[in-house]
Parts: C-alpha cells; structure tokens; sequence
C-alpha cells in the first residue's frame, strides 16, 4: 500500500490547522483579573497499546493488540494547552505468498499535535477533551523480500516502499495531581487516516483508496516544573 496522493481529510487537516493557531492566539490573550495566567511546560512519557482496524485483515496486517510508546511536549495557559507528541508501536504484514515464512513487521510511528479543553474537578482531578491532527508513517523491514512459491519458476520479489498519510481525531483523558509538578494522566483516542490499497477481485486487480480507524490508549506521567508569565 503507498500514500503518494493527497489525502481528502487534507482539507479537514487546514481546517484543524486553523482552529489551533486560533485558539492559540485566544491562549495567548488569555487573562484572570487583569492579569495573564502564566504559561506551563511540560513533558510526559507514555505508554499503551494500539488497536487497529479490523478490516486491515484483508490486507494480511496484524491486527492484534500492539503496545505504543511515545513522548509528548506541551505547554498550558489556563483551560487551554497545545503539545507536540511522537508515537511508536509496530505490527506485522504477511506476503500472502504460498509457502513464505517470512512476515515484514511494519514500523508505526506518529507525529502530532495536539490542542485540548481543561476542567478542574475535586480531589486534584482533571478532565481534558481534544483533537490531535499530524502524519502517520509506516515503514517495512526487510523492505524487499526474494520468495520461492510452489509452482512459479524463479524468485518473486516483493518490494515495500515507506507509506505516510494524515491522521487525525478525538481524544479524551483524566489527569490526578500526585504532586504539585506531577500528574498521573490516562487518555484515550480515535484516529482516522487513508492508504492507497490493492487486492484481487474476480480476477482483476482492484487499486482505491480506503479509509481506516485505530484506536489509542495510554497511561503517562506529566512533569510540568516550568512556568512563566
């Protein structure tokens, strides 16, 4: 599968592009009694698991639970925060080739950003909701493979070329304050992106473009101990 053309959620991506420079600026501006709230840094490992869309079966993927790991970079004024995150998780691709033993794990990596909505809640709680937009790309290893199968006279080489896409979607997560600089943070997200597909029907090779989900959880720790006016 490859990504060469432009993705239709491209205008989706401008859209969110927009809303996050916006709100940004909204951020910025903010003030409490005349005076600017001071602006939050943070970083914040995490680790989850990734679950893919089912109907990537058909495409010989993995589809099974994968675990995910990755870092996020984030600085919060008020109710409102922005972060710049990385992801990594992997899965595997068969050949679909009679015979073949080989399976080419496909590396996963994601990067994003991220604008959320904070509420305070009791008991050093805190509830955020969100949208995250960024690319997705996918990377084969081994990238070419040289296979024998019953039948066929020679090797069929099978070449896996890098694949990226846009990703974006919905995110919700709860954060407890475990100390005045620490959060614990749970977070759950949708994501949507598209890949170039091509499989067999009724004897003719069918090429479109599909349309995909995963899904995301993860738990973090925040270290947020910057801040300034």
């Amino acid at each position: 599968m490859s990504c060469t053309r432009e993705s239709p959620y491209l205008l989706a991506i401008e859209t969110v592009r927009h809303l996050i420079l916006s709100l940004l600026t909204l951020t910025l501006l903010d003030v409490t009694g005349g005076h600017a709230q001071p602006i939050e840094l943070s970083v914040s490992p995490r680790a989850g698991q990734l679950l893919l869309d089912r109907s990537l079966q058909d495409f010989r993927w993995d589809v099974r639970a994968q675990t995910r790991v990755g870092i996020e970079l984030g600085a919060q004024r008020g109710a409102w925060s922005l972060a710049l995150s990385a992801d990594r998780a992997h899965t595997v691709q068969s050949t679909g080739i009679p015979g073949a033993t080989v399976a080419p794990r496909v590396n996963w990596t994601e990067v994003g950003l991220q604008l959320r909505r904070h509420v305070d809640l009791p008991a050093g709680l805190s509830a955020h909701a969100g949208l995250r937009a960024g690319r997705l790309m996918l990377a084969w290893d081994p990238q070419r493979l040289s296979l024998s199968a019953p039948g066929v006279s020679g090797n069929i080489d099978v070449v896996y070329d890098d694949v990226s896409s846009w990703i974006f979607g919905p995110q919700l997560g709860l954060s407890w304050s475990v100390h005045p600089s620490v959060d614990l943070v749970g977070r759950g997200e949708i994501s949507r992106f598209q890949l170039d597909t091509a499989y067999q029907s009724n004897g003719s090779i069918i090429e479109e473009r599909r349309s995909f989900t995963s899904w995301q959880w993860s738990l973090g720790v925040a270290v947020h101990p910057w801040s300034w006016q």
